[in-house]
């Protein structure tokens, strides 16, 4: 098993960047991961740490006999916090609620630039309020960003086709991700770890943890996508990623309607009413520049 760790970090997946590793389809890599601010934030005193930049991701892997047109397949073995706390924390300039926005007359005030602290330990993680109070929630760690280098340049804040910053519920631990290629080697970056997120990741900032992700990857040559595919225990899920927000929809609608063809024999409009009566849409960020959906397909209604 090989080990990532690296002293640079990339805030664009960029085609044209140095592999910081190479493996061979099949091989299993732990990554070591920083948080959306570089590990800048270690206590709630830190507010003026959480500004650009942001999203440092490690990476890219470069992927042996992978070409443009194949699809990668990578099983999300494992998600282990780097530390024993996570932050959350908002400003003004993040999540859903803006000022001057309709919803802002329900709050009526400045947003304040704030971090809570959150201790993790035996999957839990502890949410502080400011009543002295604490509310204890799950430990479900998930991966923000993943994605594939396109064949221009772009930010780590932004999804699209090839992944990104997605921040989707469904890359965790024991599903399998598929993500298109578009240049030789793939070039695999990830980062931006969540201890726990709700859909929508409303206000700007879940959970934010270092980890220690640990990634099996393999190649599907001779297959191409078109947007993100995930393969859960009870799921097919379509990834799509845009503005406005049923864009996304369609993006992730046309994507399963192709799955379906291709690998269940289904004719397309067959696919696309099956879809219509039992399909799952949910939103998974609505703070990035693009917004992403998942559309969640029931395998038991494909196994008869």
């Amino acid at each position: 098993m090989k080990y990532l760790r690296q002293k640079t970090h990339h805030y664009t997946l960029s085609p044209r960047a140095e592999p910081a590793m190479t493996v061979i389809p099949g091989e299993t890599v732990i990554v070591e991961t920083l948080d959306n601010v570089g590990n800048r934030v270690n206590s709630e005193m830190d507010k003026d740490k959480i500004k650009p930049p942001l999203n440092p991701l490690s990476g890219p892997i470069f992927i042996e006999g992978a070409e443009r047109g194949d699809t990668l397949e990578i099983i999300i073995e494992n998600i282990k916090p780097a530390r024993d706390f996570g932050w959350t924390g908002q400003t003004s300039e993040w999540g859903f609620i803006e000022m001057g926005s309709p919803i802002w007359n329900i709050f009526k005030e400045t947003i304040p630039t704030e971090i809570k602290i959150c201790r993790i330990q035996g999957g839990k993680v502890t949410f502080p309020l400011k009543n002295g109070k604490t509310i204890e929630l799950p430990l479900r760690p998930l991966i923000g960003t993943i994605g594939t280098a396109p064949e221009v340049e772009v930010q780590s804040t932004t999804p699209g086709p090839y992944g990104g910053n997605m921040d989707c519920q469904e890359v965790r631990p024991k599903n399998r991700l598929y993500l298109p290629l578009y240049v030789d080697g793939g070039l695999l970056y990830l980062g931006d770890i969540h201890a726990l997120q709700g859909h929508g990741e409303l206000g700007g900032a879940p959970i934010e943890i270092p980890s220690e992700t640990t990634l099996t990857i393999n190649l599907v040559k001779g297959k191409s996508i078109s947007w993100p595919r995930i393969v859960s225990e009870d799921y097919l899920i379509t990834v799509g990623s845009s503005k406005p927000t049923e864009a996304a929809v369609k993006a992730a609608l046309a994507e399963m309607v192709c799955w379906l063809m291709s690998d269940y024999n289904m004719d397309i409009w067959d696919a696309n009413l099956l879809l219509t009566a039992t399909a799952e849409i949910e939103c998974s960020q609505i703070t990035n520049p693009l917004y992403t959906v998942a559309l969640k397909m029931p395998k038991s209604l494909l196994l008869t």
